[in-house]
């Protein structure tokens, strides 16, 4: 198999500059935090990056949030409001960007660091994720999993995975397929952005703003519709700004209507043109916003779960929701959530007369520390706290039964094994049955593979389900053009060994973290460099 010798001018620059990063000495008083990838300013990274700036014991921390440009207006507005100083604005991507991912002591997202990512064992990764997962993920949406590989691949590298709820917990670890890969902790807190759910900051503040003395403030905030990230916009913002004339012909004179539309969207419409209705002003972190609000209108989002603490109305307006639910799978069926729920415009206007009453939304969606979470939350990666946090400890979690890597999991001979892999399972789960033990009880299968995620692979993992765990791990090299050419070097004459026993080493645990692997029952890879990050996986 040909061997890539070249990279692209740009990513081969980037790649050295991250690389020489993670060479540099760990910055021990140093915090990099980044929301959505840099697209977004608010939520769990707002809430805890405003923590850490009102705790002098952070005074003299360097401390950077990682940004796109065009949101940089945006922070450098609630900065100003919240009275945030001495925070470095990193461009997302940027070579300030690689090197603070490089050198950084706390690493903090809500989603996923690039890739090309290496976690440092002196580094703490603490990964809070961005929500209740109503709608599927990972292999129950596998369709839409674009980014499976690097969600995968983070996951297992974090020190801490933070959960609002058991049930999120519990649906991250199993349709992600990391149980048994995942060798560190769970935490399981109340989100560090529901803190402003119960502290009320600005409400005195907004309600004045707004004249709200004697009104209902209701709010609008739909979720995300699409497959993947890069749906047309445009086509939502329409869709939406229809929605929204209809809730506001149904608003009565003392009713005011505050929309917040998805960071992906973003708040792109003129709503001079309507009565009563304006836009989530961008000085305010959402939930602080939100926290004034007297009804929630939603429909699919987890921002449902998040209110109903407050025992405020919750209105689930799924208008579409037989469309909706042919492109989209739910873990939870709107219909099994406590909320009122409304499928026409008229329905809508009788439920926002609903009056606000607690919600139970069960054990498996109870949180802790409800107000104080982002404090919590900070204390334990930074000094190691667990009171009054559920933790649990994937160390020892168990191993799979077999392990196989497939360079191509579309050929004959792949699937012909993988099919072996699968009887096995049932095999040995009918066993476990029979001695009356639960089906699941029996150890897993893993297969790893390169695989794109195209048609005709997508299909096949959809057969698969869950009869076999799968990690996608991307066929990509993160090295320079020196590295690739020494790598080759390796190869041809087996000289500077160990320089190349370096780079396989952190190629192994940039794409699959600390896990060391059993031995593979079968390995299918023509590519060299493949065959010794492989062989390296099992140290």
């Amino acid at each position: 198999m040909a061997h890539q010798l070249k990279l692209p001018r740009e990513e081969s620059k980037n790649n050295r500059i991250y690389n020489q990063a993670t060479r540099q000495p760990i910055k021990e008083k140093s915090f990099l935090l980044e929301a959505g990838q840099g697209k977004n300013v608010n939520g769990n990274i707002f809430a805890l990056l405003d923590y850490i700036r009102q705790d002098s014991r952070f005074d003299d921390y360097e401390i950077r949030l990682a940004l796109l440009g065009e949101k940089k207006e945006e922070w450098e507005l609630k900065a100003q409001k919240y009275g945030i100083e001495n925070i470095i604005i990193t461009e997302f991507g940027s070579p300030d960007y690689l090197r603070a991912l490089g050198i950084s002591k706390y690493l903090i997202t809500d989603n996923s660091f690039p890739a090309y990512f290496y976690k440092k064992p002196e580094q703490v990764y603490l990964n809070t994720w961005h929500g209740t997962p109503i709608k599927a993920l990972g292999r129950r949406d596998i369709a839409n999993a674009i980014s499976l590989a690097n969600v995968q691949a983070n996951m297992a590298k974090a020190d801490y995975l933070l959960y609002p709820n058991r049930f999120t917990k519990d649906i991250m670890m199993s349709d992600y397929m990391i149980e048994r890969v995942f060798k560190h902790k769970t935490v399981i807190i109340d989100y560090p952005r529901n803190d402003a759910l119960y502290r009320k900051r600005f409400a005195d503040e907004i309600r004045e703003r707004y004249g709200l003395e004697g009104k209902r403030a209701i709010a609008y905030m739909p979720t995300w519709r699409g497959a993947g990230r890069d749906i047309d916009a445009k086509e939502q913002v329409e869709r939406e700004e229809a929605v929204i004339r209809d809730i506001a012909g149904a608003l009565s004179e003392d009713e005011v209507l505050f929309v917040n539309l998805h960071f992906l969207i973003g708040n792109q419409i003129d709503f001079s043109k309507f009565t009563n209705v304006y836009g989530f002003p961008a000085e305010y972190e959402t939930y602080d916003f939100l926290a004034v609000c007297d009804t929630l209108i939603t429909d699919y989002s987890s921002v449902a779960i998040d209110f109903a603490g407050t025992g405020k109305v919750i209105i689930l307006y799924i208008y579409d929701y037989e469309q909706y639910r042919q492109d989209k799978k739910f873990y939870i069926e709107p219909s099994e959530l406590p909320f009122p729920k409304a499928y026409t415009l008229e329905e809508l206007r009788d439920r926002l007369d609903e009056k606000g009453t607690p919600y139970d939304l069960g054990e498996m969606f109870r949180s802790r520390a409800q107000g104080c979470a982002a404090e919590k939350v900070i204390a334990l990666i930074c000094s190691g706290h667990e009171a009054g946090l559920e933790i649990e400890d994937y160390a020892e979690r168990g191993e799979y039964a077999d392990i196989a890597y497939f360079e191509n999991i579309n050929r004959e001979e792949s699937r012909e094994l993988i099919e072996e892999l699968m009887v096995k399972k049932q095999s040995a789960a009918a066993t476990a049955a029979a001695s009356a033990q639960a089906l699941s009880s029996a150890e897993p299968s893993l297969i790893m593979f390169q695989n794109a995620l195209r048609p005709e692979t997508i299909e096949y993992l959809k057969e698969i389900g869950e009869k076999v765990d799968y990690i996608r791990i991307s066929g990509h090299l993160y090295c320079s053009n020196f590295e690739l050419k020494l790598l080759r070097l390796f190869r041809k004459f087996g000289i500077f060994r160990r320089a190349a026993d370096k780079i396989y080493r952190r190629e192994g645990m940039r794409q699959i973290g600390q896990f060391g692997f059993a031995e593979f029952k079968t390995v299918q890879c023509g590519n060299r460099d493949r065959l010794e990050i492989i062989s390296r996986l099992k140290d």
